[in-house]
């Protein structure tokens, strides 16, 4: 069988694009293998699933589908990788990663930012305004823990003569916190720029 004969008969099973459902199947089952191992589920953090096509290992075979899912143990300080074979529904590869961290997540920047907000010097700069946040940089230091810096902006709203409005950003503060052991490290706010505030 030619390889656009195997595109044309697997196209809608295994060479299908990877969907909702069976993304979080894949991130399930390869959570569920770390909480085994000992991980603690509330310490586990999964990152984008990836879909992993190989060739058939015989001649006019099928191609085997596979979901690569990485997960961040932060009690361990460690990125691996667990492939999931979605016909078995089981993992059956591991790898651990030492560079390459994948961007913060959704609910790592809630995290981040419930941190730093829950901060008392935080909320005498932000007060009751609006504010707006992004992600400065994601690294990590000492044993690999895993920092976010965000910073905060005011959100100012100015009409011009013809009555259009334009929304301007004015920085208030930037904050570095530590995800794994969920500490706000550092502030630095826009009055004081050379002043960095440590906990």
């Amino acid at each position: 069988m030619s390889e656009s004969e195997l595109t044309e008969r697997y196209a809608p099973s295994v060479l299908a694009p990877l969907g909702d459902d069976e993304r979080s199947r894949a991130v399930e089952i390869a959570l569920e293998r770390l909480v085994q191992s000992g991980g603690r589920r509330e310490r586990l953090i999964a990152y984008s699933a990836q879909l992993q096509i190989e060739k058939p290992q015989e001649r006019d075979g099928a191609p085997r589908r596979f979901v690569r899912v990485p997960i961040r143990n932060r009690d361990e300080r460690q990125l691996r990788e667990l492939t999931v074979d979605m016909n078995a529904q089981q993992v059956v590869a591991e790898r651990r990663f030492d560079t390459g961290y994948p961007p913060p997540t959704g609910e790592e920047l809630d995290t981040a930012r419930r941190i730093a907000e829950g901060d008392e010097r935080v909320r005498e700069v932000i007060g009751d305004l609006e504010v707006a946040v992004r992600v400065l940089s994601t690294h990590h230091t000492g044993l690999q823990n895993r920092t976010v810096g965000l910073e905060f902006f005011r959100i100012d709203v100015e009409r011009a003569d013809d009555g259009a409005e334009t929304q301007s950003p004015t920085s208030l503060l930037r904050v570095d916190v530590d995800l794994d052991q969920e500490l706000l490290l550092s502030i630095i706010t826009a009055a004081t720029p050379d002043r960095n505030r440590s906990m």
